[in-house]
Formats: C-alpha cells, sequence, structure tokens
C-alpha cells in the first residue's frame, strides 16, 4: 500500500477507525507504474463529496424540509461519488472493497435524498433471484429508512426490528453487516448502537463487521485496563534515538497518540502547547506517538510548530498506525493518557480534563 495513497483515504475516510477496518475502506496499493498519481488525483476529488455527503446524513439532514432544496446537488455529488470510486477499483483491483462500500454507503443516500432511478433499482434488486444481489438491495433499503429517520424516531426500532429479520434468515450476510456498520457510525443513540452490535455479534457471527466488534471490544478492554498500572512507553524517536519514560520519573507525562493527517488531533494540539507552556517547568513533560505515513511529514510539521519541542516516536520502518497504538489498544487518535510521577496510568482518556489534572498530579 502506498503511503501517500494510504494517508489520502485516512483524510478522505475522516470515521473512526471501527469503521474503516470493519466496513473494508481501505486504500489500495499501487501495483502499476504511475498508477499512484492517478489514485491521489482521484482520492483528491472524492474526499470533499464524501465530506459533504456524509456530513448530510450525519447531520440528519436528509429528513429535514430543507433537503428538497439540497437534495438535487447533493445527488449529483453522491453520483459523482460513485463514479470516481469504480475508477479508483478500474486502476487497481485491490481498492475493490473502498469501491464496493462508497458504492452502498452512497447508492442508499441517492435512495434517501429521492432520487427516483435508484429507488427503482434497488427495488427491482431486492427481489432478484441472485441472493447476493436481493441481500445488498435490501440492506441499502434498510439504510435508506434509517437516513430519513431522526434519530429519536420510534421508526427506527422498527428498522433494527428488520434488520434483525433479515440477519437471522441469512446469517453470512456481509452486506447486511457492513450496513449496519456504516447506520452505526452516522448520528445514533447509544441504545441503538448496542442494539447494531447485537445483531451482528450473534446474527452475522462470520462476519468481518463482527470480527471487528470483537477486536474492538478486546481493544477497549485492554486500553481500560492499563489505568492504575505501571507503564514504561518507549520506541524509537524521530531522531532515530531510543527512547523511554522511565527517564522522567519523578515527572507528570502527557501522552499524546496523533498524527498531523488526523484533523482532530490539529484541533487539540493548542490545548497541548498550552498545557506544556504552563506547567512543563514545574514538572510535565509531553511524549507524542506519531501514526504519521512518513517521517518527512511529521519532521516538517513540526519545523512549523517550534513550540512542539517534546519527543515524537516514530519507526520508520513501520510507520502508519504505530505499534505500541496496536499494543495499548488505541482504537482512535488523538488518544491521551496521564502517567504520574511513579510511573502508573491515571487516565487513558486524558483528553477529556487534562488540564484540570496535570496541576492535581504536580501537587502529588
Amino acid at each position: 500500500m502506498s503511503r501517500s495513497t494510504r494517508s489520502l483515504v485516512a483524510l478522505v475516510c475522516c470515521c473512526c477507525w471501527f469503521t474503516v477496518v470493519a466496513s473494508g475502506w481501505a486504500a489500495p496499493p499501487a501495483t502499476e507504474p504511475g498508477s499512484s498519481n492517478e489514485q491521489q488525483a482521484i482520492l483528491k476529488q472524492l474526499s470533499p463529496l464524501m465530506r459533504e455527503l456524509d456530513r448530510a446524513a450525519q447531520m440528519n439532514e436528509l429528513s429535514n424540509q430543507s433537503i428538497k432544496e439540497k437534495a438535487p446537488d447533493l445527488i449529483a455529488k453522491a453520483h459523482k461519488a460513485i463514479e470516481l470510486a469504480g475508477q479508483l477499483a478500474a486502476i487497481d483491483p485491490a481498492a475493490e472493497n473502498f469501491s464496493q462500500h462508497v458504492t452502498r454507503r452512497f447508492t442508499a443516500e441517492l435512495a434517501a435524498l429521492g432520487d427516483k432511478q435508484t429507488q427503482l433499482q434497488i427495488e427491482k434488486d431486492s427481489t432478484s433471484s441472485d441472493s447476493h444481489t436481493a441481500a445488498l438491495a435490501k440492506a441499502m433499503q434498510l439504510h435508506s429508512r434509517w437516513l430519513t429517520t431522526d434519530a429519536d424516531s420510534p421508526d427506527r426500532v422498527k428498522i433494527l426490528d428488520d434488520a434483525e429479520e433479515q440477519a437471522r434468515s441469512d446469517q453470512s450476510n456481509d452486506a447486511l453487516a457492513d450496513t449496519l456498520s456504516d447506520m452505526r457510525s452516522g448520528k445514533a443513540k447509544t441504545e441503538h448502537r448496542e442494539r447494531m452490535d447485537a445483531i451482528v455479534k450473534e446474527n452475522l457471527p462470520g462476519t468481518k463487521v463482527a470480527a471487528a466488534i470483537r477486536d474492538n471490544e478486546e481493544a477497549a478492554h485492554r486500553l481500560a485496563s492499563l489505568e492504575g498500572q505501571p507503564i514504561a512507553i518507549s520506541g524509537l524517536s524521530l531522531d532515530g534515538q531510543n527512547f523511554s519514560t522511565e527517564q522522567w520519573k519523578g515527572k507528570v507525562v502527557l501522552v499524546d497518540f496523533w498524527a498531523t493527517w488526523c484533523g482532530p488531533c490539529l484541533q487539540e494540539l493548542p490545548r497541548v502547547k498550552q498545557a506544556y507552556a504552563d506547567f512543563h517547568a514545574k514538572g510535565l513533560e509531553v511524549l507524542g506517538v506519531s501514526c504519521d505515513e512518513k517521517g518527512r511529514d511529521l519532521g516538517e510539521f513540526l519545523k512549523k510548530n517550534p513550540d512542539m519541542p517534546w519527543p515524537q516516536l516514530f519507526d520508520p520502518k513501520r510507520p502508519g498506525w504505530h505499534e505500541l497504538a496496536k499494543v495499548y489498544g488505541v482504537r482512535g487518535i488523538p488518544t491521551m493518557f496521564l502517567i504520574d510521577k511513579q510511573g502508573i496510568v491515571r487516565s487513558v482518556k486524558a483528553r477529556e480534563d487534562f488540564e484540570e489534572q496535570i496541576p492535581k498530579l504536580l501537587d502529588e
């Protein structure tokens, strides 16, 4: 997989790790000379389209009266997104999963937006004698219904009832599992997300989504179990030196799992910088654990941000999602740890309130 393309897909998806893995949103490798540039060009066109379409769906705009004015523009963009995804798969067959996901997701959105041609095609396919075609169409019908209901609507319970019935009748229904993952990533109540997970785990246990849910639960348990335990975070730093927080015993340590391509990570950086400026002289240290694809990207970013003098762990032989993130169960970034003066993990959710917690730990 080309690093530049994988980074672009991370930007395109702009969603949680669970959705990326479970739904097959994976970047294709550049297997033909020059194909990487073609892929990047397509992904750069696809990115703003997907962002806008996802934003509309997640904000429940599809159930709003104002959608009548926006629908023609969104329909055109959804068709374009599907077309570009198909072009990506044509360049490299390894992009097929990505293309299928985009097609399924935005075909459901087209139906929800009132695109008659799409609605008729889905209706026709739902009665197909080909079981795969029928299952895919029925899954998209569920997703379309979901998109046209508000998060608090009682209709959503009925939609999940229908999804469970479909799952029970076809326990190898990957299309339904993937669709539930799409629905889960949008605006939904906690109890609805929990029920979607239960439907997949109990009725679709052999699907990739079920495996991703199990992996996610195991990782969440691993991450939570770190609290109250001693830890020494070590690895190769960007300058090629071995580093360990063991040398910071007696200091409070804020660990930031992040990447330069991650929008939410960049939004949190001013808070981290301010905490460092306020508390470094009093005993605070900060450690970055970079999930960047290229050390050059990280290095250039740090040059432009001289107020980030703290160490950054980055292994050029294993770029991307850092090995430590995998080990500790970090499934999304930014994730921040707080470690006390004795080297004990006090929080794995420090992103929420590290400004309040740091001075308390410094006073201990």
